[in-house]
């Protein structure tokens, strides 16, 4: 409690950070502490928002109803659908999060987590019991990955020529100049270091969202 107080007093200017000695102290402690609240109302909420469905677990995220009387009528390619993602992501935390974040977006969309990369593989070439898996507009895609590194997923996806035009963005903690450089040979589409505060993180989850579904126009299959 005395650290939370603290901390209000710095955000609001009641303490001077000059004389607090440990200023960075005070705000890793609220950090920990707000990042161990949410894990445990997002374990709670992962029960009422996401199901399971040919091993893939999934969520949808709905903005208000699209309005269907467009002038001059609506063709089948101009009717609006939500948008799918994969979120290719091996930590459970962050998998919530970044649902939560997308849900609060306000972006029409689907999301599907896997957890591996031999997982996403299945997933994108719909085999085994993800032989009914939709095709993503988007993938987010972490590196470290158990089973298959996200470098390898992300090779495959580029050489495959009914994959290589889905948008990928690179989602991970690893800051390593060569995992950057590496990453765009192979032509992810941008690579984004995890934010390790949650509300940052929350903050970049829903600006890729926003770009990629409210701004970019992606190609349709």
């Amino acid at each position: 409690m005395l650290f939370c107080f603290l901390e209000y007093g710095l955000q609001f200017g009641i303490l001077d950070p000059a004389q607090c000695p440990h200023v960075e102290l005070i705000h890793a402690h609220n950090n920990v502490l707000a990042r161990r609240t949410v894990d445990g109302l997002l374990a709670l909420l992962a029960g009422a928002s996401d199901s399971c469905c040919g091993g893939v677990r999934h969520s949808s995220m709905y903005t208000k109803p699209y309005n269907k009387e467009r002038k001059g009528g609506m063709d089948a390619e101009d009717t609006p659908r939500p948008a799918k993602l994969l979120l290719v992501e091996d930590s459970p935390t962050d998998a919530l999060l970044a649902q939560e974040a997308l849900r609060s977006a306000k972006v029409w969309s689907n999301v599907h987590v896997v957890e591996d990369g031999e997982e996403a593989l299945a997933f994108l070439h719909c085999e085994g019991s993800y032989a009914y898996a939709p095709r993503p507009d988007l993938i987010l895609l972490d590196l470290n990955l158990p089973k298959k590194g996200g470098l390898e997923v992300l090779a495959e996806i580029k050489r495959d020529p009914e994959l290589r035009d889905i948008p990928v963005v690179v989602l991970t903690t690893s800051q390593d100049t060569g995992d950057v450089a590496k990453a765009y040979d192979l032509h992810a589409n941008c690579y984004i270091t995890k934010p390790l505060d949650f509300l940052q993180f929350t903050e970049v989850v829903q600006a890729i969202a926003h770009f990629w579904f409210a701004i970019v126009t992606l190609p349709r299959r």
